[in-house]
């Protein structure tokens, strides 16, 4: 009996060690199987982001597995049908959302959300969109019927209708899905603890919904595994053995991995996506990045590797949420959006941006501006992978404050152009943001963004319907602060005053005239000022003129009084006369300053000058009874070769930094002393033109005068004829009085020692060159072409290189821009139209000069020289075109 006991004793306690055996062991199992079903890699993660792909789906030895309620992800069956996505070209779309959009207001009966809808499907399209982004819901639930999840709408589906209204309406359709989410104290937020179970109600929850509806694309939002204090023990519940930092991750991960095998099993043709928030990371972990990344910033966030999702191909497309503007230095728009396409372009995955319409004219940083949402969509444009963008209200696109929207639609109806959007406040003067000055007004000038406001010190400047403006404004003697500013951009300036009434006297250093001649007195001073000037005692009378030269300028506050006095005769002797004297009195205050010291040359006598020849190719005259620099469109040039006499003593004539010299030449014209030398060659009175002959060969008309010396000669101008008065002549040709056949006149007559070529057409010349070849003088004429693929035309771009010319809003666009754009145009339509066309090339980096461009047309021989410039003007009410001949 004893015995028996004794057996039964260790049979029981055998029995209780091989029963705790099999207890652990299967706990054991358990644990595998938890970590099997949970993080198992057999869900397939190969990219289907093509719009016609094939999956290789593999599966589990036993998908339908389950141990204590842990349900494995519901894989699609196996399907060989390629995969093929409906999707935009490039996406244009628009958030409508339940209880902003539609269900809102009092009456939420079906008519009335059915006609919200109505409208908002009605607006997208108005606004130029493609696509509809629908929400599946809210914090206070869903906008369709669910078995899960608490309902917005009673008794009727207002998301299906959405949807069926959007597709009806030929727009595609895509939608925010929230994943990982659970009701919590009434409302429907991010789930806290994700565990087998949450994952089973998700799946069911998807499943349901990819049978009901049929979109174009899912993206999730809601996917993070946030921790919280329970995160650690449902760790040692569910992920003993891999670590709790990996296990957070994975979790996350199995929650996309089980959305997108539930919509690639019961929607197959609908894309997966996600819905990125805007972090990005830096630069050293892309390869071959370029732009510099905040180093504070992660890679993801709530355990939600995104980046990594992408790279296994877990989703078909991403979307990721510009919250930040342009200017933001936290959430930066281009960088963000940048580092995002660059991830989506090496893997291949379609690329949106999500733009945030609700921040359009608010005090969020950068967005106080109405281009902002539009000159964001011009960056984006700039990225090798983007295809589109959605905007994340309707309603904040609708309000179309301070007429945002209307820009964005413009653009995207191609009636306004990038460069036009990215105009900012440009400035044109001043020139500079601090400096001293003798002006009494500041005149501002620029332009920026038509429509936008602009200010100065606070106070807003009317600007043009270009967004133009000019501004004069009074300066105080000292310092004078202005500000101007629109929309971000603010420009200070600081203007110190200081007084100067008379900014200078012209002529000024020495002035050596001879006898009757008349002097020009000008002098700069303020506007309004008293002016008075005197010479060798003889008052000199000035008066105010509203003429510019390269002395003045347009808003300048200073202006010229001018007025003249006539040399005495010369006399045997030099006359000294002094210098001019000059007052002036503005505002209580007087000054006093000195022109030229004038010297009268002794008294010249006819033929005691020396013989000259020209040695310029084209020598440049002035009048005999002036002294200045000015050239006169009544002064023809003298051919190289020409003689004369010199009469008088050197003009010299002392402009502020130049000096220039003349000699008056006994045929009553004044030349450079530069352009002649003295000659032994004899000069006389006794000169034959010894036969005249008038060729044409089709594109010059030549008149060649043989004759016994190379005189010089008086040329005039008038819209019926032409005439050369030739000097030192006696002998002259026959005149032919009917020309027949000439294409530009009709006559050539003579008079003495004066030809006279009439036109046979008023105003029929086109420009000539006369030179000597020997003793024979050939004046040639340009013949007007018979059509515009007879002419030779130059075209000169103002400007270009370092010389912008006038500033416009458009940085880097200024006038040298504009000029140069307009020359290629003119270039391209004149060739088409048959012309010859030489265009000065003004887009290098070397600046033209003048002289550069006079020698490249003039080696052209052209009919017309057309020269280009856009200026600009004081008044806002300037407008058409300024013509110089």
């Amino acid at each position: 009996m004893n015995n028996l006991l004794d057996s039964n004793k260790r049979l029981v306690a055998l029995m209780g060690l091989l029963f705790s055996a099999i207890i652990v062991i299967t706990a054991l199992i358990t644990i595998g199987i938890r970590e099997n079903l949970l993080f198992a890699d057999e869900v397939p993660t190969s990219s289907e982001s093509g719009e016609s792909q094939q999956e290789d789906i593999s599966v589990p030895d036993d998908p339908n597995d389950t141990e204590d309620g842990i349900v494995p992800p519901i894989l699609p069956e196996q399907d060989d049908s390629p995969l093929v996505f409906n999707k935009p070209e490039t996406m244009r779309g628009v958030t409508i959302a339940p209880g902003r959009e539609y269900l809102v207001g009092n009456d939420q009966s079906q008519q009335a959300v059915e006609k919200q809808i109505d409208y908002a499907i009605s607006e997208a399209i108005r606004l130029s969109m493609n696509t509809i982004i629908l929400p599946i819901g809210n914090e206070n639930g869903v906008a369709y019927p669910s078995g899960q999840y608490p309902q917005l709408a009673a008794g009727f589906d207002p998301f299906g209708y959405a949807v069926n209204k959007a597709r009806a309406s030929g727009l595609y359709v895509y939608v925010i899905y929230d994943l990982l989410v659970e009701e919590i104290d009434g409302k429907l937020q991010q789930a806290r603890d994700i565990d087998v179970a949450l994952l089973d109600i998700v799946s069911k929850e998807l499943e349901a919904f990819c049978k009901t509806y049929k979109v174009d694309g899912i993206m999730f939002d809601k996917y993070t595994n946030p921790e919280n204090g329970d995160s650690y023990a449902l760790y040692q519940k569910e992920g003993m053995g891999i670590g709790y930092d990996q296990y957070m991750l994975r979790t996350a991960q199995r929650g996309i991995e089980i959305a997108k095998a539930t919509v690639r099993s019961h929607a197959r043709g609908t894309q997966v996506g996600l819905l990125l928030q805007p972090v990005w990371a830096n630069d050293a972990q892309i390869e071959g990045g370029s732009k510099t990344k905040a180093e504070d910033t992660m890679l993801y966030t709530g355990n939600a590797d995104t980046k990594s999702w992408i790279e296994k191909g877990l989703v078909d497309f991403i979307m990721v949420q510009a919250q930040g503007s342009l200017t933001d230095g936290k959430i930066p728009f281009e960088e963000v959006t940048w580092w995002w396409s660059h991830i989506a372009q090496q893997q291949e995955t379609p690329y949106y941006i999500l733009q945030s319409a609700d921040k359009i004219c608010t005090a969020s940083i950068g967005w106080t501006s109405p281009d902002e949402i539009t000159k964001q969509i011009i960056q984006a444009q700039e990225l090798e992978w983007y295809q589109g963008s959605g905007f994340n209200s309707l309603t904040a696109l609708t309000a179309n404050t301070q007429e945002a929207t209307d820009l964005l639609v413009k653009y995207y109806n191609n009636e306004v152009s990038s460069d036009f959007i990215l105009a900012e406040l440009e400035m044109s003067q001043p020139k500079s943001a601090t400096y001293e000055t003798y002006e009494t007004v500041a005149t501002f000038q620029g332009a920026t963004l038509p429509g936008i406001p602009v200010t100065m010190n606070g106070e807003e400047i009317q600007t043009n319907s270009s967004g133009y403006f000019s501004v004069s404004e009074t300066l105080s003697p000292g310092e004078n602060k202005f500000q101007i500013k629109s929309k971000d951009k603010i420009i200070n300036y600081t203007i110190t005053r200081k007084v100067k009434v008379i900014d200078h006297v012209a002529p000024e250093g020495k002035l050596s005239v001879e006898g009757g001649m008349h002097v020009t007195v000008t002098v700069y001073a303020y506007d309004g000022s008293s002016v008075v000037a005197s010479l060798d005692g003889e008052h000199i009378t000035l008066q105010k003129t509203e003429e510019e030269d390269e002395d003045t300028s347009a808003g300048s506050s200073y202006v010229k009084y001018i007025g003249s006095f006539i040399a005495p005769d010369g006399t045997s002797a030099s006359q000294d006369l002094g210098a001019i004297a000059v007052t002036a009195t503005y505002e209580g205050t007087k000054e006093n300053a000195t022109g030229a010291y004038i010297t009268v040359n002794k008294k010249a006598e006819i033929g005691s000058g020396d013989p000259i020849i020209v040695t310029a190719n084209q020598a440049e005259t002035f009048p005999d009874n002036t002294v200045d620099d000015y050239s006169s469109s009544a002064h023809f040039p003298l051919p190289k070769g020409a003689l004369d006499f010199t009469i008088g003593d050197e003009i010299v004539l002392s402009q502020g930094k130049d000096t220039f010299r003349y000699f008056m030449l006994e045929s009553g014209q004044r030349v450079y002393s530069k352009d002649i030398i003295s000659t032994n060659k004899e000069i006389d009175e006794s000169n034959t033109i010894q036969g005249m002959s008038i060729t044409n060969d089709g594109k010059y008309t030549s008149v060649i005068l043989p004759m016994t010396q190379n005189v010089s000669y008086t040329a005039k101008y008038t819209s019926k004829e032409m005439s050369f008065d030739f000097h030192y002549t006696q002998n002259t040709p026959d005149s032919i009085t009917k020309l027949t056949k000439n294409p530009i006149f009709s006559s050539a007559t003579w008079d003495d020692s004066v030809l006279t070529l009439k036109f046979r057409v008023s105003n029929g010349m086109m420009g000539y060159t006369a030179s000597y070849s020997g003793d024979t003088l050939t004046i040639r004429f340009n013949n007007p072409p018979e059509s515009l693929s007879d002419a030779r035309i130059v075209v000169d771009p103002g400007h270009g290189a370092t010389d912008p010319g006038a500033l416009g809003n458009i940085s880097g666009k200024h006038e040298s821009y504009i000029t140069a754009r307009i020359g290629k145009k003119l270039d391209s339509s004149l060739k088409n139209a048959g012309a010859s066309v030489h265009r000065i090339d003004t887009d290098g980096s070397k600046k033209v000069e003048l002289e550069e461009r006079v020698s490249q047309a003039e080696n052209f021989s052209p009919h017309v020289f057309i020269s280009i410039h856009c200026n600009s003007a004081i008044s806002t009410s300037a407008k058409g075109r300024e013509t110089y001949y």
